[in-house]
Formats: C-alpha cells, sequence, structure tokens
C-alpha cells in the first residue's frame, strides 16, 4: 500500500511537471527542446503545430500500425492518475442476437443524483480499435466535470462486425438510456450523444438515425474530430495534413484500412448512416457542439458538416483548436488546450440541458 501511495504521489508530481514545463518533458522523452521548437511548421500557410502536441506526435508514429501504441508509453502512469469518481457499473445489454457492454460513471453523490444530464459517449479508433477499458480514463474525466451520468458504448468493431453493426449498436444504447436510465439517476429528456473520430461519426449519425425511426429523443450533439464523410473528398485538411510525406496522428493507409474494414459488402459510402455530411437535415435536429483541430485531416468535413447543419436552421457552436492534432482532448493530461475543449464542452451541456443554474 505504502508503495503505491509512493507511487501515485510520483505520477502526480510528473504530470504536473508535464504541464507546467514543456523542456523538461522533451529532455524526459529523449527530444531536445529545440528539435521540438523549431519543426512545428505544416504545410498549411498559417498553421503552425503546438510544441506539446508536436512531441506527442514524436512519441506515437506507431498509431497507424498499431492504435493501441498510443496508450502504451503512458499506460502505468495514466492508471495511477486516473481522476477518481464515485460511481461505476458495468451492464450488459441485449443487441441482435449477442450483447455488448456499456459503463456507467457518475461523480454526482447519490443524494443528488436524479434528473441528470445524461452523456452517451462513443470512442473513436477507426471502427476497428478502442473499448470503454481503454478511453476509462477520458470518461472518468468527462464525467466529472460535466457532472452527467455518462455512458461509455462498447459497440462491436470492424472487420469482424462492419457497417451498420456500430450504427445498430449505437441506437441500441440510445433507446436502453431512453428506457431505462432513470433508475440510474438519468433524466432521458436530456440526452447528449457525444463522440471523437469514429465515434464522432456516430454521434452525428444518431440524431439522424432517431428522426428517421421517430425516436427516442436526443438534446444535443457534440461531435469532436468526427469523420463525417467516407466519399474520397480530398479537402484542403486532408491535403496537408493526409498525403504529404509527415503523419499527423492518422495517415492515408490507416483511414484507408478503418474504411476498408468497415464498410464492406459493397456498401454505399453516401449513405447518410455513413457519410453524415451526404443526409438531408433539419431544423428540429438537436443541436450541436462541433469540435475540429486545426492540424487534423478531418478538420475540413466537420467544418463543412457545422456549416450544413447552421444551414438547415440547426443551433451549431463551432469550435476549432489551433495548434492541436487530431484526438487531442485525449491529452488532457498534457494539453491546456485539450483540457479547455473540456470546459467548453461542460458549458455547451449547461446550456443545453439548464444543468447547475443553480
Amino acid at each position: 500500500m505504502h508503495h503505491r501511495i509512493l507511487l501515485l504521489i510520483s505520477a502526480t508530481v510528473s504530470v504536473l511537471i508535464f504541464q507546467s514545463c514543456t523542456e523538461l518533458l522533451c529532455i524526459l522523452t529523449g527530444y531536445k527542446p529545440s528539435e521540438i521548437k523549431n519543426s512545428c511548421q505544416t504545410p498549411e500557410t498559417g498553421t503552425v503545430l503546438s510544441p506539446r502536441c508536436n512531441l506527442i506526435l514524436k512519441n506515437v508514429d506507431r498509431y497507424a500500425a498499431n492504435p493501441d501504441s498510443v496508450y502504451e508509453s503512458k499506460k502505468h502512469l495514466l492508471s495511477l492518475i486516473k481522476p477518481l469518481i464515485r460511481n461505476i457499473k458495468d451492464i450488459d445489454i441485449p443487441v441482435d442476437t449477442t450483447h455488448i457492454r456499456i459503463r456507467l460513471y457518475c461523480n454526482v453523490p447519490e443524494h443528488k443524483r436524479n434528473d441528470l444530464p445524461v452523456l452517451i459517449y462513443y470512442h473513436g479508433g477507426g471502427f476497428i480499435w478502442g473499448s470503454v477499458d481503454i478511453f476509462d480514463g477520458y470518461c472518468r474525466k468527462m464525467a466529472r466535470e460535466t457532472e452527467t451520468l455518462l455512458i461509455s458504448v462498447d459497440y462491436r468493431l470492424a472487420p469482424e462486425y462492419p457497417f451498420p453493426c456500430a450504427v445498430i449498436d449505437s441506437y441500441t444504447v440510445l433507446k436502453w438510456a431512453a428506457k431505462n436510465i432513470q433508475q440510474y439517476g438519468g433524466d432521458p429528456g436530456k440526452v447528449i450523444v457525444m463522440g471523437e473520430s469514429a465515434g464522432g461519426n456516430l454521434a452525428a449519425v444518431m440524431p439522424i438515425v432517431s428522426r428517421d425511426s421517430c425516436g427516442p429523443y436526443i438534446n444535443a450533439q457534440v461531435i469532436i474530430c468526427g469523420a463525417t464523410t467516407f466519399e474520397e473528398t480530398v479537402f484542403p485538411s486532408r491535403r496537408y495534413f493526409l498525403l504529404g510525406d509527415r503523419s499527423y496522428f492518422v495517415n492515408k493507409d490507416y483511414l484507408y484500412r478503418c474504411k476498408s474494414a468497415y464498410l464492406q459488402d459493397r456498401v454505399d459510402v453516401t449513405h447518410p448512416y455513413v457519410s453524415p455530411l451526404k443526409a438531408d437535415l433539419d431544423e428540429s435536429m438537436p443541436p450541436a457542439l462541433v469540435i475540429t483541430a486545426q492540424v487534423d485531416p478531418l478538420r475540413d468535413e466537420g467544418k463543412e458538416y457545422a456549416t450544413k447543419m447552421k444551414n438547415a436552421g440547426i443551433n451549431v457552436v463551432y469550435r476549432e483548436y489551433k495548434g492541436m492534432i487530431h484526438a487531442f482532448m485525449n491529452f488532457y493530461p498534457f494539453l491546456d488546450t485539450a483540457r479547455q475543449a473540456i470546459d467548453d464542452v461542460d458549458e455547451f451541456i449547461d446550456n443545453v440541458t439548464g444543468a447547475k443554474s443553480d
């Protein structure tokens, strides 16, 4: 026990150092500070990587071959500094002929756990990797900061379970929440869908599926670095950050591998449940917060989807974070901007649900 306390103190001190001193972080990870700071330029004129993001990219260059490598180098450290949370519960829910797992997080004291906003979270990973376990620390953080009842969805993954399995699983959890969440302290009238990357695609698709299927009700949507189209559209952000020699967290080979695994059997890439950017939208759909990272191949399709929603009469808040990379919010222990983005999500949820008004 004493040994674990010392490790926890050491890990906490390390993170505090990481948050306050980029130069020391460079040295500890084997890079010269000048090497990192002098290589922050990107192919896009006027766009510069955050030095912290540049250092992260240096340390996760194996991501395309093995996405889990993003977490391997810091897995032990982050396991020691996971945000504490009052209540976590795993539940298996039936879908098709099997079951999938969801994990409920809540940091609100039990005596105040009544009619809470419900945040349904769909993780990233290109539809081919990721789990509630891999994103456990991040979900703990989100549940603490937003004071919601957060549901993390362990949707089935490609290639074993290609489209539409992830969509079916995501919608099944949405229906489950509408029917059952009150017994856990949540308000079915305050359901927000949220996702990043592939999960951002699912978060964008859910309001479309819900509208087409006459419910259940979705209060709002949060789309973070979301994939909004599978068409071969060369947006400027893809040209700058995907097609060149340098990898900006994701590369062309990785995205194509995800696409071929997820979209099998000649799936129409223009189907709105695949590419929400092709959907017919209308003003009855829920308000949205769309977050993009400036140095991200998926930036412009996220921005275009926000514009499309606005043009359809949907209330949209759009935020682009300068110098940030794809999935930057997952690196909140090391990025001030990621923590600010989490605060922005919290503020958006408060505004759309009327939470914390007292």
